[in-house]
C-alpha cells in the first residue's frame, strides 16, 4: 500500500488521472473523503470510472437534526450575507440580535461559523459597539478563534473547558479555517452550528474561470457535464 499525496490528485484533476496513476505504478486505487459525494460528478471531472462505490447513510437519523434558513431578523432585516449586505450596520445587529436569541434557546455548544476572519471580525467589533456581544456573554460565553497554530489550541482548549459548565459556551470560527476543518465537535460540544455566510471563491480566480471554461468545452461537445463539483 504506497500513500499518494492528495496533490497528485489535483494535478490528475487538470489531465488524465489514468496517466497520472501510471507515473506511481498503482493498480487499484482506494479513494475515501466525505466530500466525494455525489460520486458521478467526481468520476467525470476526473475521467475515471468508479465500478465499486461505497456511500454509508449518517449515523444521525432525519428526525435528530434541523436545518432551516433564518431569512429574517428579530427587527425584521432580511439577513442575507452577500458582499453588499455585510456593511450594513442595521443587517449586522438584527443578525447579532438573532443570535442572541439562539443563544437562549440552545443548551451547551453552539457554533458559529463565519466565511472570512475579515468578515467576523466585522461583525464582532458591530456587537461589541452596540452590546450585542456583552449580551451573548451573559447568555453563554463566546470565545472567538484567531489566527496561527497556537490560537488554535488554546481557543479549543478555552471551549472544550467551557461547554460543559451550566451555561455552556459558544465558539465564532471561519469556515475553511483551523477548527472547522477535521475537528470533532461531538454531543455536548455542537447542539446547534450556525453558518453565517457561504465563503464562495472570487468568480475571476484564475481556478474558477479555468473550470468554468473546461465546464464551457464540455457543454460544448455535448459529454456529460457534472451538476455539481467535488470538494478536491
Amino acid at each position: 500500500l504506497s500513500p499518494v499525496c492528495l496533490g497528485s490528485l489535483r494535478r490528475a484533476a487538470n489531465r488524465d488521472c489514468d496517466a497520472e496513476a501510471g507515473e506511481f505504478g498503482v493498480r487499484s486505487m482506494i479513494l475515501t473523503s466525505g466530500t466525494l459525494s455525489p460520486m458521478e460528478s467526481f468520476a467525470t471531472v476526473l475521467k475515471v470510472p468508479f465500478p465499486i462505490r461505497l456511500e454509508n447513510k449518517h449515523v444521525i437519523h432525519d428526525n435528530q437534526v434541523w436545518i432551516g434558513v433564518v431569512d429574517k431578523g428579530p427587527c425584521g432585516q432580511k439577513l442575507c450575507s452577500n458582499f453588499k449586505s455585510r456593511s450594513n450596520i442595521a443587517y449586522q445587529e438584527d443578525l447579532g440580535k438573532a443570535l442572541v436569541n439562539i443563544f437562549r434557546m440552545v443548551p451547551n455548544g453552539l457554533l458559529v461559523f463565519f466565511p472570512s476572519y475579515r468578515v467576523m471580525q466585522l461583525f464582532k467589533d458591530t456587537w461589541m459597539n452596540v452590546g450585542l456581544l456583552e449580551r451573548m456573554n451573559g447568555i453563554k460565553p463566546v470565545v472567538i478563534e484567531k489566527r496561527g497554530m497556537s490560537s488554535m489550541k488554546e481557543s479549543l482548549a478555552e471551549f472544550k473547558s467551557k461547554v460543559n459548565e451550566a451555561k455552556g459556551c459558544a465558539l465564532f470560527a471561519v469556515m475553511r479555517g483551523k477548527l472547522s476543518e477535521g475537528m470533532d465537535f461531538a454531543d455536548k460540544s455542537a447542539r446547534a452550528v450556525c453558518i453565517i455566510g457561504v465563503p464562495y471563491p472570487p468568480f475571476k480566480d484564475p481556478k474558477v474561470i479555468l473550470k468554468k471554461q473546461y465546464l464551457d468545452q464540455q457543454y460544448a461537445k455535448k459529454e456529460k457535464v457534472p451538476t455539481a463539483l467535488p470538494l478536491v
